[in-house]
């Protein structure tokens, strides 16, 4: 028997990291489910990377109704799926924004244009209806100020048409 407690590592501010390790057909992908089924019910936020194809946790009924499965491409049909105010909750998701849209710009890039990302942000995240907000809300409020505003939100949405980016 293992005892495991999938909320330890949450709980004592320490990385969730697993190790499972045996030989083919072992059952390291059936171990590896379960624990993303146990999480989910739970109220975990699960993020399965399954390049095989494989995995059919998600078609349990138990779960089947809080499953969203999205495809890692740039195809259109994905777009904004992953964007960090859709999927960050209330105390990360200004945090997650930011973040996001700064790692879209070419370095170097202007000081400043962080700080007007920043406040692009915090801006959208006020707003009442902040729940419906995206990304494009705060690229929007970006382009309507001041100059190193607008080139900060010129850059994002010209790096933000491309490939993966496009899911945020």
């Amino acid at each position: 028997p293992v005892l495991f407690d999938l909320t330890e590592a949450c709980r004592s501010a320490r990385p969730p990291s697993v190790l499972c390790a045996g030989t083919p057909g072992s059952g390291k992908t059936m171990l590896l489910q379960y624990l993303m089924f146990l999480a989910v019910l739970q109220g975990s936020l699960v993020c399965d990377i399954d390049p095989k194809g494989d995995h059919r946790w998600t078609d349990l009924p138990e779960i089947a109704d809080r499953v969203e499965a999205i495809e890692l491409s740039g195809d259109p049909q994905w777009q904004g799926l992953l964007d960090p105010l859709r999927v960050g909750d209330e105390h990360t998701r200004e945090d997650l924004a930011t973040s996001f849209l700064v790692d879209l710009l070419p370095i170097p890039f202007p000081a400043t244009w962080r700080t007007e990302i920043r406040r692009a942000v915090q801006a959208v995240v006020g707003r009442p209806q902040a729940r419906q907000a995206t990304c494009l809300d705060v690229v929007q409020v970006l382009l309507e100020g001041e100059d190193d505003a607008r080139a900060a939100g010129r850059a994002i949405e010209t790096y933000a048409r491309g490939g993966l980016a496009r899911l945020g």
